[in-house]
């Protein structure tokens, strides 16, 4: 889970930490530019490409005990809609990484989800990435029988550090 901006990766760390926290994924998140300094090899590596190059693509689906555990990105896009902002890089560059990347997973048959901010102001851009990555937290640890509420983890953690 990779944010293309500052803002982006704000929203990306959040929603790593609630799809952590609700739904009991792990996840890795960051900025894009973080992410080309070596996190971006977890596209070649065994949930990413090489799950993809060990695929019998004539096996009979119905008879395969299914896909293992694959990678998946989720990139979270600015988009630039207010270029007065303060960044660390200009637009440009963050937008031709963030193009690189998702052909990069693309060529190696991991799936990449696009979520690109709406809005004038970073307030609202910031929102339209947080508000749908927090439901799908959720609805995911929902869909999996959890209670997003009840993280047994952290009740235990916070009682053993109070020792």
């Amino acid at each position: 889970m990779w944010g293309s901006s500052p803002l982006a990766a704000v929203a990306a760390r959040r929603f790593g930490d609630t799809l952590s926290a609700n739904a009991r994924y792990p996840v890795v998140t960051g900025a894009l530019g973080e992410a080309g300094r070596g996190r971006v090899g977890l596209l070649d590596g065994v949930f990413g490409g090489l799950a993809e190059g060990e695929r019998d693509i004539f096996a009979d689906p119905d008879e395969s005990d299914g896909e293992g555990t694959r990678l998946r990105l989720v990139l979270l896009r600015d988009g630039g809609l207010n270029a007065e902002d303060d960044a660390d890089e200009p637009l440009a560059v963050e937008e031709r990484r963030a193009d690189a990347v998702q052909t990069l997973a693309e060529r190696r048959g991991v799936r990449c989800d696009v979520v690109t901010a709406e809005g004038g102001s970073a307030l609202e851009r910031l929102a339209s990435l947080v508000a749908v990555p927090d439901f799908a937290s959720i609805y995911l640890a929902l869909a999996h029988g959890l209670d997003p509420m009840a993280v047994p983890a952290i009740t235990e953690m916070k009682e053993l550090a109070n020792q």
